[in-house]
């Protein structure tokens, strides 16, 4: 989250979308065990992808569980020590 102050309003904005977008090449070069879900299906290299997967999972419509992809992302931002659900 970045904190903006423009004039006399100070406001947090959210890290632009492209913070969590990556290119073919780059999605390739990543090593498996980086995916959650079949078929490299959800990246998380990071924190901004933990998010990203978050806010995607209820759009996916792909093979496998739901559950056992949100527990691997999960598990992923636990060892990247990225904040959980719970912290707010």
């Amino acid at each position: 989250m970045i904190t903006v102050k423009i004039g006399s309003i100070k406001t947090s904005l959210i890290k632009n979308k492209d913070m969590s977008r990556l290119s073919s090449a780059q999605r390739k070069k990543l090593k498996a065990s980086t995916f959650c879900g079949p078929d490299r299906s959800f990246p998380v290299p990071d924190c901004d992808h933990v998010i990203a997967a978050r806010r995607m999972i209820d759009r996916y419509k792909g093979e496998g569980s739901k559950e056992r992809i949100m527990a691997c992302v999960e598990r992923k931002a636990k060892q990247m020590t990225c904040k959980t659900k719970s912290d707010k």
